[in-house]
């Protein structure tokens, strides 16, 4: 499905917001454990025991709720989540024995989990490839503030009120997002999403595992000094304040950047995003080690400019890399968001855990060589990048293409062409669109063979037509690219119709990059589109050999 920028705004909104209250639950809770120690008659390791079932619930329902997501539709899961979201927070609130208050802690980690599941998921099979990695880059930069912010004001929640109104809080939040985040979640995922072999395919697919795995350890190394930076930063004497600074300016790098992930997706492509970002932490990493092990104590601006450096970094590589993932077939998209999850919470503990041990004698030494071998690993997972042509041609060998009547699929033939457009050509001007969908209508009719291919249920997906060995148009429906659609038509073009030569907006990058894959080249370029519109084109051919 393609939208206009409203209508994404209205849909990433409410989506984020609800992938914040979750991680309210843990964030702004934080300050009140101590209180509710007090308040319940509770031991210390009682008191972190109400943190750690929480982060045991959300881990554990991530692959429940991917399996969830494919029998259900987004729509139901999401409700179900929220509303264990909010029976779960004012079952905390009103808890009154500790038995009671781990179950309701459970399942709002349970809860919780349904949204870092369903909302990656909704963006990545509603959005063409660059607004997904737009979406998915401000949800996450919305999210990023909760970690800085959240604590603040639980503690400052807590000089007025009891800790009980820490979960209240969370249930009336989330309450209140209920109708807003019905609204703009589908009730299905697209057609073609139910089913699709499960979770062990899913770990047979090497690039999944690659892209997956080297997101996970960057966003391990972020919680690896994360959950360590408090310790060393009492150890050197830097003061109350010091947390909280960084946190604040790690999450405006990292804001900084994502926001404009969308951009740089268009313009250089979501890999290379990846690449850098990657390659970018690890170098950092690297010479933060060699200054934490020469040094006895790292000057804080120094600490600081690392750390946004970092968090930048992120910023660049996090969303793009997502969306790279979650390109698998619409079947798998649920599953493969579930595991990726799974994966970073897996790692970023296990990582956590493991430089534990060492930070009362090797302090920032200890810390920084954690996320050196975790960014380094990461890098080389990504640098030769995991193309998806074994699968695209799999994908694509499979698909029919079949001759359909343009003057009798008018309708179906221009509903796919709109939806396209609008996700692909952010560049025409509001009326422009219009004006080519009536031209088109007036060409289609004459446009012998027209070439499309269908699901099952007779939904074209993806048309094209060839003439004098010139490919005149050709058309992927958002919901359906990524998926061998594209390749499948051009394969046949190549082979029936001896397919030479193309034209392109050259604005159009993901298009342009589509082509060079399948062996096109620019031979020529035109100020101006066939109507005298201020839109580059250019003319692209394959070689004869």
């Amino acid at each position: 499905m393609s939208m206009s920028s409203n209508n994404v705004l209205r849909m990433l909104l409410p989506l984020a917001v609800l992938t914040a209250t979750g991680m309210l639950a843990m964030d702004l809770y934080l300050p009140a454990v101590p209180a509710l120690q007090r308040g319940l008659g509770l031991s210390v390791a009682q008191g972190q025991t109400t943190v750690a079932v929480f982060l045991a619930g959300l881990a554990a329902s991530q692959l429940v709720w991917g399996e969830l997501l494919q029998r259900l539709g987004p729509r139901l899961c999401i409700g179900l989540g929220i509303l264990g979201l909010v029976i779960g927070s004012f079952g905390c609130a009103a808890a009154q024995q500790l038995e009671l208050l781990l179950l309701m802690r459970a399942l709002q980690g349970v809860s919780a989990g349904a949204a870092t599941v369903i909302v990656p998921t909704v963006l990545r099979t509603s959005l063409a490839d660059a607004d997904a990695v737009r979406g998915i880059a401000a949800v996450g930069a919305i999210e990023s503030t909760v970690p800085a912010a959240a604590p603040v004001v639980g503690a400052f929640l807590l000089q007025w009120m009891d800790w009980r109104w820490t979960f209240a809080v969370v249930g009336i939040l989330a309450l209140l997002s209920l109708p807003f985040a019905l609204r703009v979640t589908p009730v299905q995922l697209p057609e073609g999403s139910k089913g699709g072999g499960g979770y062990l395919k899913l770990l047979r697919n090497a690039r999944f595992m690659r892209i997956s795995f080297a997101h996970a350890l960057s966003f391990g190394a972020l919680m690896t000094f994360v959950a360590s930076a408090p310790q060393l930063l009492h150890r050197h004497a830097w003061g109350s304040a010091a947390f909280p600074a960084l946190q604040a300016a790690g999450v405006a790098s990292f804001a900084l950047v994502a926001t404009q992930a969308g951009q740089l997706n268009s313009r250089i492509g979501a890999p290379r995003m990846v690449q850098a970002g990657a390659c970018g932490q690890a170098i950092l990493c690297v010479l933060l080690t060699s200054a934490a092990l020469g040094l006895d104590a790292l000057p804080m601006p120094l600490l600081m400019g690392a750390w946004m450096a970092f968090c930048a970094l992120l910023g660049l590589r996090g969303a793009a890399a997502f969306s790279e993932a979650l390109k698998v077939p619409t079947r798998q998209v649920g599953r493969a968001s579930a595991l990726m999850v799974l994966m970073l919470l897996l790692v970023s503990a296990g990582a956590t855990q493991a430089v534990a041990p060492f930070l009362s004698s090797f302090g920032m030494a200890a810390v920084a060589v954690a996320m050196a071998l975790q960014t380094v690993v990461s890098a080389a997972l990504v640098m030769r990048w995991p193309e998806r042509r074994e699968q695209a041609s799999s994908a694509a060998d499979n698909l029919e293409v079949v001759p359909v009547d343009p003057a009798a699929q008018m309708q179906a033939l221009i509903a796919v062409w709109r939806a396209s457009v609008l996700a692909t050509h952010h560049f025409l001007r509001p009326g422009d669109v219009d004006a080519i969908e009536a031209e088109l209508r007036q060409a289609l009719p004459q446009c012998q063979p027209m070439m499309a291919i269908a699901t099952r249920a007779g939904q074209i997906t993806a048309f094209m037509h060839v003439a004098d060995a010139h490919l005149e148009m050709l058309f992927v429906h958002p919901a359906f690219q990524g998926q061998g659609h594209g390749s499948a038509l051009l394969r046949h073009a190549e082979c029936h119709n001896d397919l030479r030569s193309l034209e392109v907006n050259e604005q159009n990058g993901a298009a342009v990059r589509f082509y060079e894959r399948h062996g096109f080249r620019p031979v020529a370029r035109t100020e101006v589109d066939g109507q005298g519109r201020p839109y580059p084109i250019l003319r692209m051919a394959r070689s004869c050999d």
